[in-house]
Order: C-alpha cells, then sequence, then structure tokens
C-alpha cells in the first residue's frame, strides 16, 4: 500500500511540475481533471487496505475503467451502455466471488482514455451509475447528515429530517439548491426502479431518508423549501427574448463551463423579464455575480433597442405532492407574502414543486415563511 500511495502522489507531482511549467494560456478543464481525481484514487487504495486488514476482501478500482463519459471535463456525463459493459467486465465477477470493490466516485474516463470528472456531487452520481448499470436492490449515500432535510438548517434551525420522498421530489430538491445531492444521479437510478437512502455515516443505525417511486397522490402535502441564487433580466419594453437568452447563456458558458435554464420568462408591451436558474453545480452566489458581471459586459455591445437591467435575486422553491391536483398550497404560500414584492412564480413540470422570485433582501423571510407552512403540513 505504501509503495502504491508513493507512486501516485509522484505521479501527481510529476503532473503538477509540467503544469506549472507550461504558460497559462495552454491550460485546459482536460489537465485540471487529471489532477483532481488523484485524492479519490488514494482513498480507495487506503480504504481497501483498511477492508483487508479487517478480513474483508476488499480491491481497490479505477473509476476511470469502469466509468465511460462524454469530453465535457469538469462536468461529465456517463455514457450508461458503455460503463454497464465496462462494469459487468471487471465488477460483477469480483461480486460473483465475494470481493468488495472500492471503485473511485467522482471520476472516469473518455472512450480514448482521458480522465475526466463528474461535478459537483460527483461521487454520489457515480455510485448512482454503479447501482443502475449492476442492477442494485438499493443504494445508500452516506453523509455527515441525519438524511434530506425540510430545509438548509444552517439557516432555519427548526429544520427536520424527512422520512421518505418520491423520485420526482429529491429530484426537485437537488435541482433547487439541496447540496446533499447531484442532480443527475436521480434519473439512472428512477429509470431502474431503484430506491436510495440518505444516511450519516456517525449514525449508521438512523434510518435517513429513503427516496422511492410511489403514485402519485391527490393529498396535499410540503415537504421541504429551498432557496437558490438565480439572475433577472429585465427590459424597459418587449422584445429580443431569443437574443437575450442566447447571449446569457453563451455568458455563462464561458465564465462556469455551464449554460443556465430559463426559469421563467414574462412580455408586456412595456417590458420583458426573463428569470436564469444558476445550478449550484456552477459555484452559488459568487457564481450568479460573475455571469452577472459578464452579462452585462455583453450588453454593452449588444444593438437593441431595449434597455436591459441584470440583477442577482432567489428562487424560493416549496417541494411536496398535490401541486396538481389542487391550488390549495399555492394559495397557502401566496397568503403569507403578502407583504413580499414577488417578481415571478412558476410551477415546476414534475408538478411537485412551486416557486417564486424574489429579491434578494426578502429571501430569508420567504424561506421561514414557507417552511412554517411545511412544519404544519404534517
Amino acid at each position: 500500500l505504501r509503495a502504491d500511495i508513493e507512486n501516485l502522489l509522484f505521479e501527481m507531482l510529476d503532473q503538477c511540475q509540467q503544469i506549472a511549467n507550461t504558460p497559462t494560456e495552454l491550460l485546459s478543464p482536460q489537465v485540471s481533471d487529471s489532477i483532481i481525481g488523484v485524492g479519490e484514487r488514494l482513498s480507495a487504495r487506503i480504504i481497501a487496505a483498511l477492508l483487508r486488514q479487517n478480513h474483508v476482501r476488499g480491491v481497490a478500482i479505477e473509476g476511470t475503467d469502469v466509468i465511460v463519459t462524454d469530453a465535457v471535463y469538469g462536468n461529465a456525463i456517463p455514457n450508461l451502455q458503455r460503463s454497464r459493459e465496462r462494469l459487468m467486465q471487471h465488477i460483477a465477477p469480483m461480486l460473483e466471488r465475494k470481493i468488495v470493490p472500492v471503485v473511485t466516485g467522482f471520476i472516469g474516463a473518455t472512450e480514448d482514455g482521458i480522465p475526466t470528472t463528474l461535478g459537483r456531487g460527483g461521487s454520489d452520481y457515480t455510485a448512482s451509475v454503479i447501482s443502475a448499470c449492476l442492477n442494485a436492490t438499493e443504494l445508500w449515500i452516506w453523509t455527515n447528515v441525519d438524511g434530506m432535510m425540510s430545509t438548509d438548517p444552517n439557516e432555519i434551525p427548526s429544520a427536520r429530517v424527512i422520512e421518505k420522498l418520491t423520485f420526482d421530489e429529491v429530484a426537485e430538491l437537488a435541482y433547487f439548491g439541496a447540496h446533499i445531492l447531484h442532480a443527475r444521479m436521480i434519473d439512472p437510478l428512477r429509470e431502474q426502479g431503484i430506491p436510495f437512502r440518505i444516511k450519516n455515516v456517525f449514525k449508521p443505525k438512523q434510518s435517513g431518508t429513503l427516496i422511492q417511486q410511489e403514485r402519485l397522490t391527490a393529498n396535499a402535502r410540503l415537504r421541504a423549501v429551498t432557496a437558490i441564487p438565480a439572475l433577472s433580466v429585465t427590459g424597459n419594453r418587449s422584445g429580443g427574448v431569443l437574443a437575450v437568452i442566447d447571449l446569457v447563456q453563451q455568458a455563462m458558458a464561458a465564465t462556469t463551463g455551464q449554460k443556465p435554464d430559463v426559469m421563467l420568462t414574462t412580455q408586456s408591451s412595456d417590458s420583458t423579464a426573463l428569470f436564469f436558474v444558476i445550478p449550484t453545480t456552477a459555484g452559488g452566489a459568487d457564481a450568479v455575480e460573475n455571469v452577472r458581471t459578464a452579462v452585462m459586459a455583453r450588453f454593452s455591445d449588444f444593438v437593441d433597442r431595449v434597455v436591459w437591467n441584470v440583477e442577482p435575486v432567489v428562487i424560493v422553491t416549496a417541494i411536496g405532492t398535490g401541486f396538481a391536483y389542487t391550488t390549495t398550497m399555492q394559495a397557502q404560500i401566496l397568503q403569507n407574502l403578502t407583504e413580499t414584492r414577488i417578481l415571478g412564480m412558476a410551477q415546476g413540470p414534475s408538478q411537485c414543486s412551486y416557486s417564486v422570485i424574489v429579491e434578494e433582501k426578502d429571501a430569508e423571510f420567504v424561506l421561514r415563511q414557507i417552511h412554517n407552512l411545511v412544519l404544519n403540513s404534517g
């Protein structure tokens, strides 16, 4: 083990030396991906060695050997079919022989073997892909919290653990800012109908939060509320929506390597408003300010009769069941926000989320008001 780790460290130091000698303009995300996965590779070897010391047949496996991805460095997406072939070749025989494979999370490789990383939360994404490809019975995600919470406990101490969620609900939670999960990890499990559980590594006997497919129900119930930073682009007259969307997406792609989702667009004869979700994988509040600056710079060269204003806003999203069958929950939310200026509202296509867009100064109040409804929802 010591020799293996020393070899990896020397390999990393050699790569760092090469990077140090490379002009900055020639550095690329591809180079970064080859370095930042070293920690996972070291961890897998250490865990496998500890298992063997405790009489468990553990073997470290490189994610680059079994997770095949596209070439989007820093935020790669696995190819499930090609990954399944590799996993069945390398991992399935080990499981049959009662060997415990310790696979590096977060990293994969292109078809040509060039290392990639899966972005924030990529280790959970790796676990999801492996579970789906090997037809697991259930996946456990070990974290340092007791499960999925009704809101961020750092913001609201009264947040509570949610016992059960549906795939749709947890997908909305991940998309709208629940940092425990990688938003893209849910689809492989949902497609295979594989339940997964969020558990606390320090409290292994606790059941945590179970996520599984459930039948749609007409019973209205709020489960959680999240708040994420976003970008508001408003114009003093109607027009230019598609061009503005393209401009903002290009600015963000150049700044963060990702494109924002258009949350909501509204137009009247004398105004236009667009609201963009900045994915949590792009960097949160810092990303919003960086993108705002980049968008404003591009607007300076934008030939248009509309005067555009770009400001940070917050999207507060209530997650629950029953939005498709009743407007009761939406009405309760709005009744509790009568003194707040709401810039926009949107109901998610999965019918289990309802978002209000507010100014930054109002975000904490709105979050608390909706969380009170969550606590009283049963």
